[in-house]
């Protein structure tokens, strides 16, 4: 299943300035973020993204749109900057870090980033 979660719920998120978001994100069952860019009407795959290490459950866009949050199964948060060529990524953590798995992550500001996993 190459655009579902495990639930079978697609997890996907257009991405880009907001006036014209450019690109399509998608969620893979195998830890990867797949880039694709809208071309004439059809959907073009641009690059992959690959830095979880299980299925990604979750992913939400910045507000300003130069920015994507991605949760996964491997207990991470990812913060990735798509649009650089090579789309660099960041990992949060420290004492607030999961335990387990992240199901759920979303941008509630520009500052504040708030996810949900089986640890609570």
């Amino acid at each position: 299943a190459l655009f579902t979660t495990p639930a079978g719920n697609p997890d996907l998120v257009w991405f880009g300035k907001k006036s014209d978001p450019s690109s399509l994100i998608v969620a893979s069952d195998n830890g990867t973020l797949q880039v694709m860019s809208a071309v004439n009407g059809q959907i073009q795959w641009r690059k992959d993204l690959c830095d979880h290490h299980d299925t990604v459950t979750s992913l939400s866009a910045h507000p300003e749109g130069n920015l994507l949050a991605s949760a996964s199964l491997d207990c991470s948060i990812k913060i990735w900057c798509p649009e650089e060529n090579n789309a660099s990524v960041s990992s949060l953590g420290g004492s607030d870090a999961h335990t387990d798995s992240v199901w759920d992550v979303v941008y509630a500001s520009a500052d504040t980033l708030v996810s949900v996993g089986q640890d609570g």
